[in-house]
C-alpha cells in the first residue's frame, strides 16, 4: 500500500487524466455527430447522429459522476 501523500497524489493523476479522456470523448463525439448527422441508417433509417450522439452523453454523464466523486471523496477526508 502506499503512503497516503503518495496515494493522493497518484488518485489526483488519475482524476484528471480520467477528466481529460471524458473531454476527449466529448469534443470528438460532437465532431463525429456533425458529421453524420445527415447520414441515414440503412437499415432503421435513423440519422447516424442520434446513434453516435450516446458517445457524447456517455462522456458528459461520465465526467459528472467523476466530479461527483471527486468532491465526495473531498468532503469525507475534511471531516
Amino acid at each position: 500500500m502506499l503512503p497516503h501523500s503518495v496515494a493522493k497524489a497518484a488518485e489526483w493523476i488519475a482524476n484528471v487524466l480520467s477528466f481529460l479522456f471524458f473531454a476527449i470523448l466529448v469534443v470528438c463525439g460532437s465532431k463525429v455527430v456533425k458529421v453524420t448527422l445527415m447520414q441515414l441508417s440503412p437499415a432503421m433509417k435513423v440519422k447516424m447522429g442520434y446513434i453516435y450522439l450516446a458517445i457524447v452523453i456517455g462522456g458528459i454523464l461520465m465526467m459528472i459522476h467523476l466530479l461527483a466523486r471527486t468532491f465526495e471523496n473531498n468532503e469525507v477526508e475534511g471531516e
